[in-house]
């Protein structure tokens, strides 16, 4: 999955019934999750764009 530059890897978690996501290529941390692959793009398009927001805000200060 690639969004802005970003790129993400996902699997499906059999026990909790949830797939769970991470973007590869940043020095931070970022981790998602959903119960559908459709809901999955979503929460990490909202993730990524989380991040680059909180990004901006720190480089502003």
């Amino acid at each position: 999955m690639q969004y802005k530059g970003l790129i993400a890897k996902y699997y499906y978690d059999v026990r909790s019934g949830v797939f769970i996501g991470e973007v590869i290529n940043t020095l931070e941390v970022i981790v998602f999750s959903a119960s559908t692959l459709d809901k999955l793009e979503m929460a990490m398009r909202d993730a990524i764009d989380d991040y680059l927001a909180l990004s901006e805000i720190q480089i502003v200060n």
